[in-house]
């Protein structure tokens, strides 16, 4: 099915981040590629529980970046806090940041919204 693969190529361009910031950012975001790993496997099987599980990591995604986004350019207390130079232990790069974040925030908005078409869970529930 058509709709399979275009969720299992976007789950694995998600995967393909988690290594990047399991590289890159610290061995704490290991849990990302295993999580996106396993989801990719469970869509591939055609799993009603992994559709669900991953439109919930999904939205889960989206709200930890959006946030991260507002806490870093509009801290909630702008004296204690300028933006994101409190926050990283090293110097803040604004260019890597916001590649670390917004193409994984794009490529989950797309999925979550791609998953959640009545279109697809027809075929979801034809298929099963």
């Amino acid at each position: 099915m058509k709709s399979n693969k275009f969720v299992e190529t976007m789950l694995s361009l998600m995967f393909l981040h988690g290594i990047y910031l399991s590289i890159f950012c610290g061995m704490e975001f290991i849990v990302v590629p295993a999580t996106y790993l396993t989801l990719a496997y469970g869509i591939f099987k055609r799993s009603k529980v992994a559709r669900y599980l991953t439109l919930i990591v999904l939205l889960l995604h989206l709200l930890i970046n959006i946030s991260t986004l507002g806490f870093v350019y509009f801290p909630v207390s702008s004296d204690k806090l300028i933006g994101a130079s409190q926050v990283f232990e090293v110097e803040f790069d604004h260019v890597r940041f916001l590649a670390e974040i917004i193409p994984p925030t794009i490529i989950a908005s797309v999925l979550f919204i791609f998953l959640m078409l009545p279109k697809v869970v027809r075929g979801y529930r034809n298929n099963a």
